[in-house]
């Protein structure tokens, strides 16, 4: 295992290259819907880590919170793609706009992980429409 080279992180192909930025207005009130879900998520699995005696509790609890997540976000019905992009952007911090964006009172950040889980869970395809598969 010592042998072993640990892979080359100098030269790497920066994120933006491949996410596709559409033009559109996403729908504000589905976002602000959707992060809160994620957020009130994000806060139930930190609090179940201290409840939890045992691993396989952790899990089982985990796993059907993630399946009500994902039909708590799969009732709002997005249909404006815009909106998942919109999502994917601020998750990753590609998103170079000013405005409201900018007084958020969460940081999108943060949830990266779980933003992008979940919104590839609830539609693949729309998911993957956002980054450019050519690179």
């Amino acid at each position: 295992m010592d042998k072993i080279q640990g892979a080359s992180t100098k030269v790497t192909i920066p994120t933006e290259n491949f996410f596709i930025k559409m033009k559109g207005r996403p729908n504000r009130d589905q976002i602000s819907k959707i992060m809160k879900t994620i957020i009130d998520y994000d806060i139930y699995t930190q609090t179940l880590k201290d409840v939890c005696k045992s691993d396989e509790d952790y899990y089982n609890s985990l796993a059907v919170k993630t399946e009500s997540v994902i039909s708590d976000i799969s009732k709002i019905k997005i249909r404006n793609i815009v909106t998942i992009n919109r999502l994917i952007e601020i998750s990753l911090g590609l998103s170079h706009e000013f405005g409201l964006s900018s007084e958020r009172k969460y940081n999108p950040l943060k949830y990266t992980r779980k933003i992008l889980n979940i919104l590839y869970r609830y539609d693949k395809e729309k998911f993957l429409c956002n980054f450019d598969s050519s690179l």
